[in-house]
């Protein structure tokens, strides 16, 4: 509301309430003079005060009451010779009562509306506490429904954990749980194999200080890692209780809660200390093989190459130190002549594979070569690495393709000759009775025509004309017999007829 509009509601009201005071009094005024009382004409004027103050406060009251007053001295108490000394007492007890009814009926009015004021604030403080507390009680029962989920949701994740605690106790690695101090929270059956401690002996105690653990990095960076991708592979060496030292591959996982801060780390360590010895030994193996032009490395049964020659470098043009530890068939795009399943099925029961494979060099360039894998095994018969040999045999091929080529192009020669000559061999034979044909006829034309006609000389004719239409037939039938690959004919030839 803006100030004018709280100043015309003022003023309108201010107006309203000192118009009902002067209203009630003229109201009062009238009835007593309807009345006209010979002694008693207070109450009525009584009456109106108490509504002007009751309504209109302690203004509208006092203003009543001085005009009641006047209005009793002027129509009731004057003469014609003026007022009266002894009226002068009644009307001051009248005014002085008509200010007390007035005060009193403000007072009384203002009280009331304060104790109403008071009564609808307690109300609406009442309504606020009580939807409050609706809220509240709203608000703990949502609480504890949720705290009974979280309850459920725990019990639930317990027996899932408590189930998986006992699937982990199946596994043949090592697998153990940390905390973010490295303190050991569990260790699984196949930990207490591998490296000696039992569980009582390994839990609470420091996984780095208790293996002596050997980083690839330092342990700072490592750790930092983990954090930073919540996953770390990598290769540790560790100290077990006897005391030896074996090689792990092993795979870190950071576990955290559900507002995503970090609170354990799933360790699962596999022994590879025999492997790494086979792939030693390989190595040694191979350092025999740098003096072969052949392409020869070592891969892991992951397929990762740990071992590359010099002739792998001059063939498929990557160095030593870009190709250990990438995946062979990603690197070279490796082209298999069948499925890589099988291969592996086969390379796994036999111990060896060969075929053809087709490689891309790191120019871009293709090479086909004549493979030959050999699995190596460790002292315990497990696969531990995969020895390829590669030859390069893209310039035999395209010799071989462009051998194929020209005996197709030589072959087609030999038919198109082969095809010729039978041509000409068949025209020949064909175009002989045809010939022999159109001279007899025109004999046999020219005897008709003689004067008279010689029909025995033209018959004889006729009967050439037969026979060389049959010879012409039986070329395409032998033709045909030719073609078809039907059985040989053989017939009574007489040599003095043909010589």
């Amino acid at each position: 509301m803006t100030e004018s509009d709280s100043s015309a509601h003022r003023t309108s009201s201010a107006v309203w309430r000192y118009g009902l005071a002067v209203s009630s009094v003229a109201v009062a005024l009238i009835v007593t003079l309807l009345l006209r009382p010979d002694a008693l004409v207070t109450p009525v004027f009584f009456l109106a005060i108490i509504l002007s103050a009751w309504f209109g406060g302690m203004g509208p009251g006092l203003v009543s009451s001085l005009l009641a007053t006047l209005s009793i001295t002027y129509f009731f108490l004057q003469t014609g010779h003026g007022l009266r000394f002894t009226d002068v007492p009644h009307l001051l007890v009248f005014l002085v009562s008509a200010l007390l009814v007035s005060s009193w009926s403000a007072t009384r009015k203002r009280a009331q509306n304060l104790l109403q004021h008071a009564r609808d604030e307690l109300e609406i403080k009442v309504q606020e506490r009580t939807a409050s507390l609706r809220q509240s009680n709203e608000q703990l029962q949502t609480e504890v429904a949720e705290r009974k989920r979280a309850e459920e949701v725990l019990q639930k994740q317990a027996v899932e954990l408590r189930d998986q605690a006992q699937l982990l106790e199946l596994a043949h690695d090592a697998i153990l749980v940390r905390d973010l101090s490295s303190t050991i929270m569990f260790w699984n059956r196949g930990a207490e194999r591998m490296y000696g401690w039992t569980r009582e002996e390994a839990l609470g105690e420091i996984t780095h200080t208790l293996l002596q653990t050997e980083f690839p990095r330092s342990f700072e960076e490592v750790e930092a890692g983990l954090r930073a991708e919540a996953y770390w592979e990598g290769e540790l060496i560790h100290t077990t209780r006897n005391g030896s030292r074996i090689v792990v591959a092993s795979r870190q996982v950071l576990d955290r809660d559900q507002r995503g801060d970090p609170v354990a780390i799933l360790e699962i360590n596999s022994d590879i200390t025999e492997r790494k010895r086979a792939e030693e030994a390989l190595r040694e193996k191979a350092g025999l093989l740098e003096l072969t032009h052949d392409t020869v490395f070592v891969r892991d049964m992951s397929d990762r190459i740990s071992y590359w020659n010099r002739g792998a470098e001059e063939l498929y043009g990557w160095k030593r130190k870009e190709a250990i530890g990438q995946v062979s068939h990603q690197l070279m795009q490796t082209k298999f002549p069948g499925p890589l399943k099988a291969i592996n099925e086969e390379l796994l029961s036999t111990g060896r594979w060969e075929g053809e494979l087709v490689h891309t060099m790191r120019d871009g360039t293709q090479v086909r070569v004549a493979s030959r894998w050999s699995l190596q095994r460790d002292e315990q018969g497990r696969p531990a690495a995969i020895l390829e040999t590669n030859n390069d045999i893209t310039e035999r091929k395209r010799a071989e393709e462009a051998l194929q080529k020209a005996q197709a192009e030589l072959a087609h020669v030999t038919r198109l000759t082969t095809l010729g000559e039978l041509t000409a061999s068949i025209a020949h034979e064909v175009n002989q009775p045809l010939a022999a044909i159109v001279t007899s006829s025109n004999t046999s034309l020219r005897w008709l025509a003689s004067q008279p006609p010689n029909l025995d000389k033209t018959r004889q004719a006729l009967g050439r004309i037969i026979k060389d239409g049959n010879r012409a037939s039986e070329v395409i039938s032998r033709i045909r017999a030719l073609v078809k690959n039907a059985p040989p004919r053989k017939d009574w030839v007489d040599v003095n007829e043909i010589i």
